[in-house]
Formats: C-alpha cells, structure tokens, sequence
C-alpha cells in the first residue's frame, strides 16, 4: 500500500485539521463584516463536494474521503453567511455559470443513479465545480477584499494529505481533489494578485503584476499596505502547494 493504514488515518486528521482552521477563519471574517462571499458560488460547492464524497465513499477511499464530506456542509453554512451579509444580486453572467454548474452536476446525478462508470461521475462532479468558480472570479475582479484569499489557500493545502490518504487511487478518487488543489490556488493567487493590481491603480501589466507578486513584491507602498508581505507569502505557498499536488499525483500513479 502506498501509505500505512494508520499514516492515511493520520493524513485524513491532518486535512481535517486544515479544514477546520480554513472555515474557523473565513467565518470569523465573514462575522466581523470583512468578507462576503458569493452564495451562488458556495451553495453549489455544497452539492458538488457532496456528490464528490459519495463517489470516493463507493470507490473505498477511506480517510482520504473524510474531508470532501466535512467541506459540504461547510460550504453550504458559508454560502448561507453570504447570503445573510446580503449578497443578493445575481445577474446573467452569475446565473449562467449556476446553471452550467447545475446541468454538469445533473449529470452527475444521472450516472451516480445509473450506477455508470464512477470514472465520469466524477469528471462530471469535477466540471460542474469549476464552472461554480465563474461568480466568485467575476466578484473577485471588482471587490477582491469580499473574498478570503487565506481560505482559499488553506482549502487548497487541506487536499495534498487528503491524498495521501486515500484508499483506493484511481480517478475516480484523485481528480476532484486535484482539481480543488489547483483551482482553490488559483483562486488565492487571483484574489492576491487583484488587490495588488488596486492597489496599484493598474500601473503594471496582469502578466507583469503576478511575477511581482509571486516573486519580486514590489511597487506596492508597505506602509499604506503593511499585510502585503504575509499575503506575498501566501501566494507563493498557493503555487507551491498546486506544484506539491502534481508531484503527489504523479507518485500515486506510479504505484
């Protein structure tokens, strides 16, 4: 086995751990009234997440299953926070990437009650939960401070023992996690690099701006922005989680 069984219990504790310290702090935000995350967004990670634990729970995965299940009901408690902090106006653009992320995860529905290859079940769920990122990167483009770069980045890492835990590597297993790992890093880097490009007054090309900030850090006024150099960080862990992440996925499929 890749790992031993008491390794992948402990792996699976690990990115719980991460998990709960991710929603502990985004909660904490969202109840200070610093960040409004977009529900459209949150409630459909909900059945998408949840639709993804039930095919790693058929498949065996084991503790590496424990987070995606957790994450559901998290998602959907963040997506009601959103709503209660009054994010309630949705347009075309909002309700087209909720309706593809509807279909993609109806499905999902209809392979997982077909009892059809659990492979394309979780492409489905994995399609369905990338397209439910278009509302949360449109807001992020005009108020990337609503969203948490912080939690992103933790929801990225909490994937990478997950991982290692699981029972059964095949793709029905690894490809919704992997996809977490690498769009919720995007998303860190994005909402970061946004803020920057803000704070900056658009002084600087995208391309140019995301080599700053991943690398360089400067041009931005430390002292009307004294968090940038910790936000810089988490930005480059963000990246160097998504690159851990193909590293761990390419060893799984060695074995």
């Amino acid at each position: 086995m890749f790992l031993g069984m008491q390794l992948k219990v402990a792996m699976g504790l690990l990115s719980l751990l991460i998990m709960f310290l991710a929603y502990a702090i985004f909660l904490t935000q969202i109840a200070k009234g610093n960040k409004r995350p977009h529900p459209m967004t949150w409630f459909g990670f909900a059945l998408c997440t949840g639709a993804g634990y039930l095919v790693q729970i058929h498949k065996g995965a084991g503790a590496g299953s424990w987070v995606m299940g957790w994450t559901a009901l998290f998602c959907l408690l963040i997506g009601a926070a959103g709503w209660l902090k009054g994010v309630r106006h949705f347009d075309r653009f909002d309700k087209w990437s909720f309706g593809l992320g509807l279909a993609a995860f109806g499905a999902w529905t209809a392979c997982y009650l077909l009892n059809l290859d659990p492979t394309m079940v979780a492409v489905f769920a994995t399609v369905s939960d990338l397209l439910l990122y278009g509302p949360s990167i449109k807001k992020g483009w005009r108020l990337p401070h609503e969203d948490s770069a912080m939690a992103y980045f933790l929801n990225s890492q909490k994937f990478v023992p997950a991982l290692l835990a699981l029972n059964t590597h095949a793709v029905a297993t690894w490809l919704y996690p992997v996809a977490l790992v690498v769009a919720n890093g995007g998303m860190c880097v994005y909402i970061i690099s946004r803020e920057a490009w803000l704070a900056k007054d658009g002084s600087a090309s995208g391309m140019r701006l995301l080599y700053e900030v991943l690398f360089v850090e400067r041009g931005i006024d430390q002292t009307k922005h004294p968090q940038w150099h910790e936000r810089h960080n988490i930005a480059t862990d963000a990246m160097s989680n998504i690159s851990l992440s193909i590293i761990s996925l390419v060893t799984i499929s060695t074995m």
